[in-house]
């Protein structure tokens, strides 16, 4: 359940992701301030695992189409495949900016965030490692608007950068662990369908989108590693009004490789006051 009222748009896309079956969201926003808190898990034979994604912040209106504002993000995952637990917390914070173009219906966002990150990590299953160290996100994100008759599309592009780096420690076993780097490039652009339809109780939204995803990793370990892939999503949003909104959506993140799949599942409602 969460609040909402009028102003500039919150922003709204967040990176991430897991090879989840099940997850859930909630949000709110009262004005400057405004949250988001997500949850996904999985399972699988012996393997569990559980993520939960959060970002909070407060914002100024610079003009009747721009808000400007600071972020908080956490993010922690524990994975369990017995005997072995793993887990690891991140804390990133910084500015970020939404900017409208209504003459032109070009939606515009874009974040920096830099932070920390702790992680617990079982290498034999015997003993469990600490290991600190800091992370940093860049994103952008362009969409726009174009009428089609019944329907609407908007199509996107998003670009983002991870880059984290964990410190050098000696293990359990008193063995030397070196510096491990690692940077994560993503680019993302696909187009989004959706139609509207009137109903008694309020206004029925029914979304589709396709997109392709270009991902690229470099780590001090493993080297490089690049790949494509297709994504595909489906939702729809009942806005009650005074009710609140309600909202469901599914993905298939994959199409196009067998190394890699996921899928999802996700709902919210918003509760308006």
């Amino acid at each position: 359940m969460g609040w909402r009222c009028c102003g500039v748009r919150e922003p709204a896309v967040t990176m991430g992701g897991t090879d989840a079956v099940g997850a859930m969201t909630t949000a709110m926003a009262y004005c400057p301030v405004w949250g988001k808190l997500s949850a996904s898990w999985s399972n699988g034979g012996s393997a569990d695992s559980r993520y939960v994604l959060g970002a909070f912040g407060a914002q100024l209106k610079i003009g009747d189409n721009t808000a400007a504002g600071l972020m908080l993000q956490f993010d922690r995952i524990k994975m369990t495949d017995v005997p072995s637990v793993a887990e690891g917390k991140g804390l990133l914070a910084g500015p970020y900016v939404v900017a409208r173009l209504p003459d032109h219906e070009i939606t515009l966002d874009g974040r920096a965030l830099w932070g920390k990150t702790s992680n617990d990590i079982p290498p034999l299953g015997t003993f469990t490692d600490s290991a600190d160290g800091t992370r940093s996100l860049v994103m952008a994100n362009v969409s726009t608007k174009v009428d089609a008759g019944d329907v609407v599309l908007r199509p996107r592009i998003s670009v983002a950068q991870v880059h984290e780096s964990t410190d050098a420690y000696a293990d359990g076993g008193g063995a030397a662990v070196p510096k491990v780097t690692t940077t994560l490039d993503q680019v993302l652009a696909g187009v989004e369908v959706q139609k509207t339809v009137t109903t008694a109780r309020g206004t029925l939204t029914l979304l589709g989108a396709l997109d392709g995803v270009w991902t690229r990793t470099k780590s001090s370990v493993n080297g490089t590693a690049e790949g494509t892939r297709g994504r595909l999503s489906l939702g729809l949003t009942y806005d009650l009004g005074t009710n609140g909104m309600l909202s469901f959506a599914g993905f298939y993140d994959g199409l196009g490789t067998s190394d890699y799949n996921a899928r999802g599942l996700a709902a919210s409602y918003v509760q308006r006051f």
